[in-house]
């Protein structure tokens, strides 16, 4: 009998061993053409698009003396991290084709320079270096960027 329980034991443990692997193969991204491959690039691109229209909005608010240094310095750092997961889920993203890749690799750039320009922006908030007007000028740079890319993406 106690034969049998060890069996059994072992069984399971090899069992629950092997269920991540089930899961992780159930997640596994293939290579995928058409709109397949550019629906999660347009998402991205979609979320640091809003994370770059906030970040507007706030240093707007601060500049106009309707927003505290301290709210707009912890949404900017919100906005930060959204731009982070959207390049997490860019750099995910397995394309099929050349134009899939290509969509891509342009939407990291722009969410990269977004991501530089809310930081700048960040800086500006805390004192740093910059004014309204550059801080202005470089988040509708980056926005205009995303714009473009988003623009290419759903034309694909």
């Amino acid at each position: 009998m106690g034969s049998i329980l060890r069996h059994s034991a072992v069984v399971a443990l090899a069992l629950g061993s092997l269920a991540p692997l089930g899961w992780l193969a159930g997640c596994s991204v293939h290579g995928e053409t058409g709109s397949g491959a550019t629906t999660p690039i347009g998402e991205a691109v979609d979320e640091a698009s809003s994370a770059v229209a906030s970040a507007q909005l706030t240093s707007d608010l601060l500049a106009r003396g309707r927003l505290t240094t301290t709210v707009a310095d912890t949404t900017l750092r919100d906005q930060l991290h959204v731009l982070q997961g959207a390049t997490g889920a860019l750099l995910t993203v397995v394309p099929g084709d050349a134009e899939s890749v290509r969509l891509r690799a342009d939407a990291l750039r722009a969410v990269s320079e977004a991501q530089a320009g809310v930081a700048d922006a960040r800086v500006w908030v805390r004192g740093g270096p910059g004014s309204p007007a550059s801080v202005a000028a470089r988040l509708d740079e980056s926005g205009d960027a995303l714009s473009s890319v988003s623009d290419a993406v759903e034309a694909s």
